[in-house]
């Protein structure tokens, strides 16, 4: 399981949170999942790797 789908899932059930952002939200995570769109790496998207 991926990062993003972790975080996705940790505040699904949060009331406050806007019906459209999620709604994006879940959106992008399918399409990372499906190989729509490509993620960065964290060297490239902080400038630094693990």
């Amino acid at each position: 399981m991926s990062l993003a789908t972790l975080l996705l899932e940790s505040i699904e059930d949060e009331p406050e949170l806007d019906p459209a952002l999620m709604a994006e939200l879940h959106q992008r995570a399918t399409d990372l999942r499906s190989g729509k769109v490509k993620g960065l790496t964290t060297e490239a998207a902080y400038g630094f790797s693990l």
